[in-house]
């Protein structure tokens, strides 16, 4: 019945229909959730491919691009900046290094343009570019070679003026005793002429001395005046601004050299000493000659034409190589802009995608959930639940709805197979009956034969007091209790199978005692071994956290470090402003100090004209003298008014020569002035640039401690955690140390407990107290 009844639930059980099935509907859900996670997986895959792909051409073009076009734009800039430096030098040394653009630098030149040309430029882009650049340091070049020329005309024009002036003081200086000896003499026969004295001889020799000895001053005083403006002029050629005023400037020393030489052919043959002509050769040697003060002047003027052309070419390729590496540097920022707006779309329409197919699949699972699992499959479960629960409760009476027996599903199935169990079950409570009535009858048989079993009963009895027996030993730890007493045949086996369980018993016995020893040492060390390990995590917890307290100030004084690096950035930045403005106010102070130079130079050249005026009063007062000496005593007051006026000439003269001595040595000042202040603006600069540089060591210290700071925070944070950690070990340890105590109680206990047995060797095993 049962086979049958088997065989008939398995062929309930038969495969049914893939696609009716509980099981092919549940796979077909999973399997549109899984085709809608995969249908999400491909389309982020395929989006962050794309986006990968857009950041690898940026990574390989767009950024290396930007970054060689600013290499470009910063190697541009500092053969730029080395322009105006070259144009307002005032020394060769301030010209600094001779090349203009050196072999190291024109290789880092080549190698950023191939760069651009690898990463996707026009190679006739970077063909201009590096013309560019050539035309550029050509005429930087060229600027050197102007600017040097520039210096050495200005030294040959210096050394000129230089020797002019030595020939003038030496020239002044022989003239000087023989203008105030011919005065001396004047003043006497002047003296004489209008004596009153009547013991003081007059004849008209007396007169032609006097003539003689005033054109004698008149000449050395027009020598004097000639030589002072052939000074001035020397120095106002310097100041010349074109080829038309050094030709007027060039006349008039002609004019002055022809005159001073008329005046040295008129003095006596005994004042012509060699060393006036010699001073005077060498006054007038800077404006004679084929190349001449004048001359060196007009190359000066050319020079800085072509210097003020060169710049302009300068400025014209500076703007022209400007705009080509700011074309290349808006093409790369342009492309890179391009390429991160294109990842972008594609991160945005793929997170809206993304977002539609998780509606989806969040509308498709609570489809599934609801339409099927809950309203369909949950409630068919729940009717066949209860059906089976009757069963189980033995209640036959229930029904199944016809419809889910007729189901070809798994759940059909299993409805048929509980009608099946229902039926099975009512032929079995027949069975049972039946087995019923069968047992009465073999309790009948059974009284037919206790009568026959008494015997075997006395032969168990005795058999089961010698197990008691033995079993009592047993029971009070005697291992060593072993049945020797004969047993019928049939009990033998029960007898051997007694003394072997003893025997096996005594050996586990002895294996437990040897056992418990071992645990007992073993969970001895274990508790001192976690009792020092407990020692040593609570002491490395409370070195960790002195180190994280430690690692917290040090960060502390980092932050404040950055802070103060920070401060002094910006007291750098405004050190660097002020700088740059001082440097700006010495540049307007040396041109003021040249204004008040050239100034000097103009008041020294109008003294100059006071002093000529002076010297033709004198003259002008001698010839009245020698008039009035001529017109005897009717012309005594007008010879003592003459005298008087030559007196004042004589005067006004004396305070030009100090005036101009005065000028001269202010002149000298200004110029120390001058020079004193242009390299005080060299210093400035370089101050400028040193403070640039500090600025950058700033900036950097200020940048490395904000970022020592960050990473001591991070390790701070580490330490704290590390400390967490320990101070959990230290826990552990100590509960580890409490669990090898406990153990090592119980490994007592246990050895007490097997203390009670005797095992063969007629000894109890050695018990350690519990510590």
């Amino acid at each position: 019945m049962w086979m049958s009844m088997q065989q008939k639930i398995i062929n309930q059980w038969k495969t049914p229909a893939i696609l009716t099935s509980v099981r092919g509907r549940l796979i077909g859900a999973f399997a549109v959730v899984t085709f809608l996670t995969v249908a999400g997986s491909f389309l982020s895959f395929v989006a962050f491919q794309n986006v990968d792909a857009g950041f690898h051409q940026l990574q390989s073009e767009s950024l290396p691009q930007l970054d060689h076009s600013l290499a470009l734009a910063r190697f541009a800039n500092e053969i730029t900046a080395r322009i105006p430096v070259i144009a307002s030098a005032e020394d060769p040394a301030s010209l600094g290094d001779k090349d203009a653009i050196s072999a190291e630098q024109n290789g880092v030149l080549d190698q950023s343009l191939q760069a651009l040309i690898d990463s996707g430029v026009d190679s006739s882009t970077a063909a201009a570019i590096h013309e560019s650049f050539a035309t550029l340091g050509a005429n930087t070049q060229n600027l050197l070679r102007l600017k040097e020329a520039q210096f050495g005309l200005k030294g040959e024009r210096t050394r000129m003026i230089a020797d002019a002036r030595a020939a003038y003081a030496s020239a002044t200086g022989s003239m000087g005793p023989i203008a105030e000896s011919a005065a001396s003499d004047l003043e006497f026969l002047l003296q004489t002429m209008f004596s009153t004295d009547p013991s003081v001889p007059f004849d008209k020799s007396t007169g032609a001395n006097s003539d003689q000895k005033f054109i004698q001053i008149k000449n050395s005083w027009q020598m004097f005046s000639e030589a002072n403006g052939i000074i001035a002029l020397y120095a106002e050629v310097s100041d010349a601004r074109s080829p038309a005023e050094t030709r007027l400037m060039k006349g008039r020393f002609k004019s002055a050299s022809q005159n001073i030489e008329a005046a040295i052919e008129i003095l006596p043959p005994e004042l012509q000493i060699e060393d006036i002509k010699s001073a005077v050769k060498r006054l007038l040697a800077p404006g004679l000659g084929e190349r001449n003060i004048f001359s060196i002047r007009n190359e000066e003027i050319t020079l800085t034409e072509n210097l003020n052309n060169t710049l302009r070419a300068n400025q014209d390729g500076i703007i022209a190589l400007s705009s080509q590496i700011e074309s290349l540097v808006k093409e790369a920022q342009v492309s890179s802009a391009l390429q991160i707006s294109k990842s972008g779309e594609t991160v945005t329409s793929t997170r809206f995608y993304l977002a539609l197919l998780a509606l989806f699949s969040i509308a498709v699972s609570i489809g599934i959930a609801w339409g099927y699992v809950a309203n369909s499959l949950l409630r068919r479960l729940s009717s066949i639940h209860r059906a089976i629960s009757a069963l189980a409760e033995g209640n036959l009476n229930f029904e199944l709805p016809a419809k889910e027996s007729s189901r070809h599903d798994e759940l059909g199935g299993i409805a048929k197979s509980v009608s099946i169990f229902r039926e099975s079950a009512s032929a079995k409570l027949k069975a049972e009956r039946e087995v019923a009535d069968q047992r009465r009858l073999a309790e009948q048989e059974r009284e037919r034969s206790a009568k026959q079993t008494s015997e075997a009963a006395r032969e168990l009895e005795t058999v089961l007091d010698r197990i008691g027996t033995c079993l009592a030993k047993l029971a009070h730890g005697d291992l060593v209790c072993e049945i020797d007493t004969a047993f019928p045949t049939e009990y033998q086996k029960l007898k051997l199978d007694f003394n072997n369980a003893v025997g096996s018993l005594n050996d586990t016995i002895t294996l437990i005692v040897s056992s418990t020893a071992s645990i007992r040492r073993g969970s001895s060390d274990i508790s001192a071994a976690a009792s020092e390990l407990s020692a040593r995590s609570e002491t490395q917890a409370a070195s960790l956290e002195e180190t994280a307290a430690a690692l917290s100030e040090i960060t502390s004084n980092l932050q404040r470090t950055a802070d103060g690096a920070a401060r002094a950035r910006k007291i750098v930045e405004q050190t660097t402003a002020d700088a740059k403005q001082s440097t700006k106010v010495v540049n307007s102070s040396l041109e003021a100090m040249s204004q008040i130079e050239a100034s000097s130079e103009q008041i020294s050249q109008i003294i100059g004209i006071i002093n000529d005026i002076a010297f033709q009063t004198n003259l002008l007062a001698l010839n009245a003298g020698v008039e009035a000496s001529r017109a005897g005593d009717a012309g005594r007051g007008f010879a003592v008014v003459a005298q008087e006026v030559r007196t004042l000439a004589q005067r006004s003269s004396d305070a030009a020569k100090e005036i101009k001595d005065l000028i001269m040595a202010s002149s000298g000042h200004v110029s120390d002035g001058v020079k004193m202040v242009g390299e005080t603006g060299r210093v400035l600069n370089r101050i400028a640039s040193e403070v640039a540089d500090i600025n950058a060591v700033v900036v950097g210290i200020a940048e490395s401690a904000q970022e020592q700071a960050v990473g001591l925070r991070e390790v701070s944070q580490a330490m704290n955690s590390l400390d967490q950690m320990t101070q959990q070990n230290a826990a552990i340890a100590e509960r580890s140390t409490s669990a090898s105590q406990q153990l090592a109680e119980e490994a007592a206990e246990l050895g007490r407990l097997t203390g009670k047995f005797s095992i063969k060797t007629g000894k109890k095993p050695f018990v350690i107290a519990s510590r």
